[in-house]
């Protein structure tokens, strides 16, 4: 395998899905949508969002510790 065929994903696994990656912006603006949405409604935000609630608790101690700014 080349390094070509790691850069543009003609490799084996060119296939697999590519990690996402958030803007910090975006980040604190979903959680504090899901933070104010009513009991309940918490869950279609993840899903309209394609992110599981483990992505939210992982930015809120982000931004509680201060690393989100």
């Amino acid at each position: 395998m080349s390094s070509h065929d790691l850069q543009h994903g003609d490799g084996p696994r060119g296939d697999r899905p590519k990690r996402r990656h958030f803007a910090t912006e975006y980040k604190l603006r979903i959680v504090a949508e899901y933070e104010a949405a009513p009991e309940g409604e918490k869950g279609r935000v993840l899903r309209r969002e394609g992110l599981y609630s483990t992505s939210i608790d992982l930015w809120r101690r982000q931004r509680d510790n201060g690393d989100l700014t």
